[in-house]
């Protein structure tokens, strides 16, 4: 059933199914939450969140199709900024120089 929940655990897999490198079955995942958000403002934090993994996706226009629709201006331009620092909070591979 559509809900914010189901919306959050279903973004929660498949953010998990895009760190385990199967892009395709996250973005699948990722468009089966996009369908579960409730309309209206109750599921801004949900959009937010979702446009972010789209953004990680390499899906712009996704991204920016969900941003559009948080209805709160403030939400919008977070939605839409995060496009600048899509890695935030996820570890860099470091460079290392090993000798065999």
């Amino acid at each position: 059933p559509r809900s914010r929940k189901n919306a959050q655990l279903a973004t929660e897999i498949a953010d998990q199914a895009r760190q385990a490198g199967h892009r395709v079955t996250a973005q699948a995942i990722a468009e089966s939450a996009e369908a579960l958000l409730p309309d209206g403002p109750q599921a801004d934090a949900e959009l937010v969140t979702l446009a972010d993994l789209y953004w990680k996706l390499g899906l712009s226009q996704r991204a920016s199709a969900l941003a559009s629709r948080v209805s709160h201006p403030v939400g919008q331009i977070d939605a839409l900024t995060r496009a600048f620092n899509p890695t935030r909070g996820e570890t860099q591979p470091e460079l290392s120089f090993v000798t065999f």
